[in-house]
């Protein structure tokens, strides 16, 4: 006989949007203030030409997000591994990307007025501290630390525990991912831009990260037991045993990273291609 629909093995599968207030109120102000500057760029005929893919890619990176923190995605995620991982990996491969190639930063500041923008570009200019401390941060070896540090350290047992039982934890847990991924992904869309880094030490830096995540994926999947004390049980919902729902959450890491990262090198390759093209044309 046939499950109810939301029913598998006799257990409901939780479908219960969780709308905490400080997130979505965090994600509106984000949305608000890139609309109202990407507003007021159009009204001052200041957009640039790729205005309409750059607000489609913000748009796309904030819909990820919403599904990743506030969809029932987050309550699947409190019972199975799978969709734990899924959470991790929507946070660290593919909503930052997206959110970058958005520029938001830059969008964000049309928000003010212009004697605002006067302003804070005048205080940047003056903050020379913050501006160094700032290129350390931003720096290509920094990401790339960072964010194999945070990948790593999140998935020992311990740590991933203690963030699986206490929400506090739970939070700083995704706000590393996603803040260290920012730091890596902005190193791999404008390191080529800005000459921080060449276009072919830009896919070395993407290829041995791939390697870090594909390293992970394979301990999860040909691990003879369970690694993690909290997924020792699945739940009856997802028809999985425990080891096959650790087995899925590898897989998932595998394919998730293994396809982000084969697009970011297709591309890079175009460029540096591309990039060729022109210095042959100039020789």
């Amino acid at each position: 006989m046939m499950n109810a629909p939301g029913v598998l093995d006799g257990a409901r599968i939780p479908w219960q949007w969780d709308v905490d207030p400080f997130v979505s109120g965090l994600l509106l102000v984000v949305a608000a203030a890139y609309v109202a500057g990407s507003s007021r760029q159009w009204m001052e005929r200041r957009q640039p030409r790729s205005a309409a893919a750059r607000a489609a890619a913000f748009g796309a990176g904030m819909l990820v997000l919403v599904m990743t923190l506030l969809s029932p995605l987050d309550a699947w995620g409190d019972e199975l591994f799978a969709a734990h991982m899924a959470q991790h990996l929507m946070l660290m491969m593919v909503a930052p990307p997206l959110l970058l190639l958005g520029r938001p930063f830059i969008v964000a500041l049309w928000a003010l007025p212009a004697a605002g923008r006067r302003t804070v570009g005048a205080w940047w200019l003056r903050s020379r501290r913050l501006r160094s401390a700032i290129d350390v941060l931003l720096a290509p070896l920094t990401a790339w630390l960072t964010a194999s540090a945070a990948l790593w350290f999140w998935h020992l047992p311990q740590p991933y525990g203690l963030a699986f039982r206490i929400p506090a934890v739970h939070a700083a847990e995704h706000l590393s991912f996603f803040l260290t991924s920012i730091l890596f992904w902005r190193a791999v869309i404008d390191g080529p831009r800005t000459g921080r880094l060449s276009i072919g030490a830009t896919m070395i830096f993407v290829v041995t990260f791939a390697m870090e995540n594909a390293m992970l994926a394979a301990l999860l999947i040909f691990a003879p037991k369970v690694l993690y004390s909290v997924h020792r049980s699945a739940p009856a919902w997802s028809g999985l045993t425990p080891l096959e729902d650790q087995q899925l959450a590898g897989v998932l890491m595998w394919a998730v990273t293994g396809a982000v990262d084969l697009l970011a090198l297709c591309l890079l390759f175009v460029a540096l291609l591309a990039s060729a093209q022109r210095r042959s044309a100039r020789a």
